[in-house]
């Protein structure tokens, strides 16, 4: 039988179950036993494929496709949708009981009759999610828990904000409509999707910069990048060269008209004038310039015509070709971080760039003032061009003391309906809207962002600014990513809070509903044969938490200090640091204080042994696939931990081995070169603990994330085989004096 009460993402406002079962028939029954799905005849687009969604998950879990029906009896057994539903007795007052509320639905599943009907389609699309995942397979028999449901958002707009980085480049079609099943399935409503944006110099001394989207009227716009990893599958090395998947194969329209399918409404984001050197780069006569006139390559010129001009041509061509055609009126235009920053100029890193303009006509007149002039103008072109709702980040503005302004001249062109701003923090304490300003508002929290680091849980950064949000009146939460699967557990707790904050509970909550919902509780972990309220799961995620909880800030800044990607920046370089040379030779005591040392050996024990926890419930699980993917993500995440650290230790080995070698050099030689060939067994050791690390990465991380997240590991990997190819090379010259060990590699 079902669990009762059974475990949703996201949890139900209100949701009675009687505790019996109800059977829709056994695996490989014949196609006249199964319930027919009846849908209105004037059904909308996503009453049919709510419909549709039913119909695939019945299939799955082995059942005969269900025909789809308008003329069957009231008393025939089926399963109803919409409207139809509301034929059945008791379900009018079923669903008077809902808020009226675009996404509110009443579902009740009794013997014989499923009903599901919404305030409005998107209501019986949520419905269907609901039922979806109500649905399982025990031995033959396909079943659902017997009870009712009134359920509506807390808040109106819920889902994630993909950002322009490495891996969303990669995506292809398929990805980012397997990414909004997925958040289709958690009742997620809304996707923004990162079309341009720019960053400091980190590989490979260019520019970070990213343009999802081609223009036809601008074919010198483009971020072609160059990517080298060690791939343990082939042995060898890869490079891949390459412009974004979704730039080559120009299908940022099929994505809105994909999501608009599935309720969730795509916005592209498109940065300015903070994080942007692209654009000015390629057209210097729109970029900020300096007192001189210089153009910087970095910001706009707010007072030219010409950065209209221009702008609003891309803007234009973006919202003709992908937007306009599938239904798309939403838009983020972002103005995050306007900001001087080092690491701008390739030619001198140590130079700070500013994105403000100071020819003659910009220098006169206040930033704040030019920010507001910048953000209205282009919202009014935006909804000139049938954009109805735009988003912006809330930094810039409040940074300058300019947010009351920009809602004041919103209001005088009478666009303050229009706009959003997300209020956005990735740590604690929370940001809470403004909402006496009159301008609606998002809360933005982090959702998983560095997939190339170490995993990152942000379940106290997402509840705390959901709480926080709704109870200062914002309309919605779009929480800030790079979508990796491996964040399952971050998107899961943005839809509980975003959909649910009156009846879910509090964190302590969550973490145990989800836990349980990965690692179901065994007989072993039962009470008198009921089921306790703990299990496994909650033993595997305290493990967990202990190393991945971005809230114990120091133990994830000391763990990700191990990793490459920190040292690709402009600081890094310019501190004369060299990656991983002076990691070592920080915990070997020769670069820094060693005392890191005990709490990476803790966190690796706590990996340890949830990796142990995790293989055995796999053991456990061999028909859910969802489930499983998710564990072989954690595993793979405790793997890369696990064997980052036996790289070090072996490498630390390899260190203590070879300063023996070095003191006994002359003295005893025999002595010496048995230490000297140590300290090579040990460096090998290093070298393939980490090959092991890519290796679990390589045979689970989703291939859009493969490159870029093995690129960083590779750099460990090469340095301990070099350090070890170079030991080697010593026990078969046999010079007169041993180098110094950092100079090996």
């Amino acid at each position: 039988m079902p669990e009762v009460p059974p475990l949703l993402f996201p949890e139900p406002q209100r949701a009675h179950w009687s505790g019996a079962a109800v059977s829709l028939g056994r695996a490989g029954a014949a196609e006249s036993e199964t319930l027919p799905i009846v849908l209105p005849q004037d059904a909308a687009p996503l009453e049919q494929e709510a419909a549709q969604l039913i119909a695939n998950r019945l299939v799955a879990l082995g059942l005969p496709r269900p025909a789809l029906s308008s003329g069957v009896p009231v008393e025939q057994p089926a399963i109803r949708l919409g409207a139809g539903a509301l034929a059945l007795p008791g379900m009018a007052e079923l669903l008077d009981g809902v808020p009226d509320r675009p996404e509110g639905y009443a579902l009740r599943i009794a013997l014989g009759t499923i009903a599901l009907v919404g305030r409005t389609p998107e209501g019986t699309y949520s419905a269907a999610q609901t039922l979806v995942q109500l649905l399982q397979r025990q031995d033959e028999n396909v079943l659902l828990p017997a009870g009712e449901v009134q359920d509506w958002p807390d808040l109106r707009y819920r889902g994630l904000y993909v950002e322009s980085k490495w891996g969303p480049d990669l995506m292809t079609l398929e990805d980012w409509c397997r990414l909004i099943d997925e958040m289709a399935a958690l009742k997620f409503n809304s996707l923004g999707i990162g079309v341009y944006g720019c960053w400091v110099v980190q590989y490979d001394g260019r520019r970070t910069e990213f343009l999802m989207v081609p223009f036809p009227e601008h074919p010198e716009l483009k971020t072609p990048k160059v990517i080298r990893w060690y791939s343990p599958a082939s042995g060898t090395w890869q490079s891949l060269d390459y412009l974004p998947r979704m730039f080559t194969e120009d299908f940022l329209g099929q994505i809105v008209a994909y999501g608009r399918r599935r309720n969730v409404r795509v916005r592209p984001h498109f940065n300015g004038p903070g994080h942007n050197t692209l654009i000015p780069s390629v057209y210097p006569e729109v970029s900020a310039k300096t007192a001189e006139g210089t153009p910087t390559g970095y910001g706009y010129c707010l007072t030219s015509e010409a950065t209209y001009r221009l702008l609003f041509s891309l803007y234009d061509s973006l919202i003709e070709r992908h937007l306009r055609p599938h239904g798309g009126t939403w838009w983020h235009m972002a103005m995050d971080e306007v900001n001087p920053y080092v690491g701008i100029d390739p030619r001198d890193e140590t130079r700070a760039v500013s994105p403000w303009c100071e020819c003659p006509q910009c220098r006169g007149r206040d930033r704040a003032e030019l920010l507001v002039d910048f953000a209205v103008r282009s919202i009014e072109h935006l909804v000139g061009r049938g954009i109805t709702d735009i988003t912006l980040w809330n930094d810039a503005l409040e940074k300058l003391g300019a947010l009351e302004r920009f809602a004041e001249r919103l209001r005088q062109r009478g666009l303050l309906q229009h706009v959003v701003v997300q209020w956005w923090r990735y740590s604690e304490p929370p940001l809470e809207p403004r909402p006496e300003t009159g301008v609606r508002a998002w809360v933005t929290p982090m959702a998983g962002y560095w997939s190339n680091l170490f995993h990152h849980s942000y379940l106290t950064n997402i509840y705390s600014m959901l709480a926080g949000g709704y109870a200062r009146g914002a309309e919605g939460a779009d929480a800030y990513c790079i979508y990796d699967p491996a964040y399952h557990r971050n998107y899961a707790c943005l839809a509980e809070y975003a959909w649910n904050q009156t009846s879910t509970g509090d964190l302590f909550q969550f973490k145990s509903k989800y836990a349980r919902w990965l690692v179901p509780p065994d007989e072993q972990s039962s009470r008198g044969g009921v089921r306790t309220r703990f299990g496994p799961g909650v033993e595997l995620f305290d493990r967990l938490d202990h190393i991945f909880d971005s809230s114990y800030e120091p133990l994830g800044t000391l763990l990700d200090s191990l990793l490459y990607y920190w040292y690709t920046y402009p600081a890094a370089r310019a501190a004369g640091l060299r990656y991983p040379r002076d990691v070592l030779a920080g915990l070997a005591g020769l670069r820094g204080a060693p005392r890191a040392w005990p709490a990476i050996e803790r966190a690796h024990g706590f990996a340890e042994t949830a990796r142990a926890r995790i293989q055995d419930a796999l053991a456990r699980t061999e028909s859910d696939d969802a489930k499983r993917r998710v564990l072989q993500e954690y595993n793979a995440e405790c793997t890369k931990l696990i064997e980052v650290v036996n790289g070090y230790a072996a490498a630390l080995s390899a260190v203590s081995a070879y300063r023996r070698a070095q003191q006994g050099w002359k003295e005893n030689r025999a002595e010496a070169q048995a230490a000297l060939q140590s300290a090579a067994t040990s460096l090998d050791k290093a070298a393939a603990a980490v090959r092991e690390a890519l290796a679990s990465l390589e045979r689970t991380k989703a291939p859009f994330l493969l490159p870029h997240t093995l690129r960083d590991l590779s750099e460990l990997y090469a340095y301990f085989a070099a350090l070890a190819a170079a030991a080697k090379q010593l026990l078969e010259q046999l010079p007169d004096t041993l180098p110094d060990f950092f100079t090996l590699g």
